[in-house]
């Protein structure tokens, strides 16, 4: 029984718990050789080859490899398209900028703008000595005004009067008969007033033989007078603004009639004024506003 134990066959339990004692250290010296070169192993290999292509996908690469040219002509073809598409869009909105700023501005220059306006003739009598004595006139001012809010400058101007037998022509009304245009350089403030004259008229050429009081049942004698008196002129103008056309402002008047104040009897004279068929008119309503605008620049 002693040979037995001391025998130096294995037993069968003993050749067990030596094979898992190896068995052992092979599996965590393979694991950790996994674990130690693992990381290098998938960074030097290929991602993809893990996952292997569809054949769908890898026909389609396969065609864009073939028709690479093609592709890069329709392609730079289509963004071409889309930038030109662009750039309308960008100048129809430059446009339409461009547009509503013109109009803001045309806006602006309409109620900003200056706007010189005929305003009436204003007269008054006087007396000159000479050396044969004493003469009676009739002093005549065209007035004017600026109704605009900014200021204008004036340019040229002309304020005629003439005895006519029918109102004056185009040609004389622009060049005048009496009077000429004047070239100037003058302004007037937002609201400002101007005068054009005097403009001495003899008194008899404005009433002739007629006693300065009559009895009378209405409140004005008029004393008709068969010469037809005209009164005309006209102003060319500037506004502040840039870049913007000369205005034109144009005016004829006739004398109709003339007398006194008769309740109570009165010295003072009363002149009534009648309107040309034309003349009376504000840039290019006028229909001779290129012509005088013209003749003013030479």
């Amino acid at each position: 029984m002693n040979d037995a134990k001391n025998s130096s066959d294995p037993t069968p339990d003993s050749e067990s718990q030596s094979f898992k004692r190896n068995y052992a250290g092979t599996f965590v010296a393979k694991r950790i050789h996994q674990q130690e070169h693992s990381v290098d192993a998938k960074t030097k290999g290929n991602d993809c080859e893990d996952y292997p292509m569809p054949p769908e996908m890898k026909a389609f690469f396969a065609c864009l490899r073939k028709n690479h040219s093609a592709i890069t002509a329709v392609s730079s073809v289509l963004i071409f398209l889309a930038t030109a598409i662009y750039a309308g869009f960008a100048i129809k909105q430059w446009t339409a900028m461009e547009e509503s700023n013109a109009i803001n501005r045309e806006a602006l220059e309409t109620v900003q703008r200056a706007f010189v306006s005929f305003q009436h003739l204003q007269f008054d009598t006087s007396t000159i000595v000479d050396q044969k004595g004493p003469h009676e006139y009739v002093d005549f001012t065209a007035q004017w005004e600026n109704v605009g809010a900014t200021s204008a400058k004036v340019t040229d101007h002309m304020f005629d009067v003439a005895e006519l037998t029918a109102e004056p022509s185009d040609e004389e009304f622009r060049r005048g008969i009496n009077q000429k245009g004047q070239h100037i350089s003058r302004y007037i403030g937002p609201h400002g007033a101007y005068s054009i004259g005097p403009f001495l008229i003899p008194y008899d050429r404005i009433i002739k033989n007629t006693p300065k009081a009559q009895a009378s049942n209405f409140r004005t004698v008029f004393i008709n007078d068969p010469k037809k008196l005209m009164f005309f002129g006209w102003m060319v103008y500037r506004d502040t603004f840039e870049n913007t056309a000369p205005h034109i402002t144009e005016f004829c008047r006739i004398k109709a009639s003339a007398g006194f104040l008769s309740k109570p009897p009165s010295d003072k004279l009363h002149i009534d004024f009648g309107f040309c068929q034309e003349h009376n008119c504000a840039d290019e309503q006028c229909k001779d506003y290129k012509d005088i605008t013209a003749l003013t620049q030479k």
